[in-house]
């Protein structure tokens, strides 16, 4: 894997969790169980790559951020 790629990927996760932290400081327990969820065991941080798409638009992979982990909490 590429430093570029490395670099991206951890970019990615910051941003995600970041802003989990701060829209639900209320939940953050259920917020941090929910990033062990996404990460796993091994903590993969590349696993918060299936919110981005394509056009790497941070709007939309926040947008679907929100929206898992509302899916999460709700138990579905």
């Amino acid at each position: 894997m590429g430093l570029g790629t490395k670099n991206r990927l951890q970019q990615t996760a910051a941003a995600c969790t970041d802003y989990l932290r701060e829209e639900h400081r209320d939940k953050l327990g259920l917020v941090m169980e929910f990033i062990a969820e996404v990460e796993g065991a091994g903590g993969d941080i590349a696993q918060w790559n299936q919110f981005t798409d394509v056009r790497r638009s941070r709007t939309e992979m926040l947008e679907r951020v929100e929206t898992a982990f509302q899916k999460w909490l709700a138990g579905g």
